[in-house]
């Protein structure tokens, strides 16, 4: 049975939890500027719809929420899951997609993203259909970027790939950041850099 003080301090426990979740939510009022807002004055509306490319097709994988659809948009197929990346355009005019992937049907599902493989592929436009060039190495949260001095580094989870040049041939290294007298958090999974003036370039740490 639960004595009277052990019950009270539950009871103090609770209120506070419930107070708190209720501190996070605050109702505000919907500002009346904006009803005066023109089509194309918000942010959001500078959020266009993917120009669809070719036909849209019932004959594909997928769940039936997400059948019927164009499949010619970006990269996909149902042998292999894809993931992150972003898209490069080099001096031969082509978009060059760097994305990492694992086999759609493992056992683990999702799961299987730590042994996701970076592959290198290309368009001829920014929306695609983009084709796997070849299979780069081992890596996952992959981001691509060209350096001052011309070569190309691709960032994944722990390291990175580098090449003179945006075919390749690429290798792996490891990063050697200038923490600049701040501690670097552990687990650095999601990065991105920003180039600053002099060619260098920044880290930051999305989480």
């Amino acid at each position: 049975m639960i004595k009277a003080n052990e019950f009270l301090a539950l009871l103090i426990a609770v209120s506070f939890y419930a107070v708190n979740i209720e501190a996070q939510v605050t109702e505000r009022a919907r500002p009346t500027e904006w009803n005066n807002i023109v089509e194309g004055g918000r942010f959001v509306d500078r959020f266009l719809p993917i120009p669809p490319i070719g036909p849209l097709t019932q004959d594909t994988w997928g769940a039936e929420n997400v059948i019927p659809r164009y499949v010619n948009n970006g990269i996909e197929d149902d042998k292999w899951s894809y993931w992150g990346g972003n898209i490069l355009i080099g001096d031969d005019g082509k978009y060059h997609f760097f994305v990492c992937r694992w086999l759609e049907d493992s056992p683990k599902g999702h799961m299987e993203w730590p042994e996701s493989i970076v592959v290198h592929t290309v368009a001829d436009n920014s929306s695609g259909p983009f084709k796997v060039l070849k299979s780069i190495g081992k890596g996952h949260n992959p981001e691509a970027f060209k350096l001052k001095d011309g070569g190309y580094i691709i960032f994944v989870i722990g390291g990175h790939y580098y090449s003179d040049n945006i075919n390749g041939p690429w290798e792996y290294r490891e990063f050697d950041f200038d923490a600049r007298d701040r501690e670097i958090p552990e687990g650095l999974s999601n990065l991105t850099f920003t180039q600053r003036e002099d060619g260098s370039y920044i880290m930051m740490c999305r989480g």
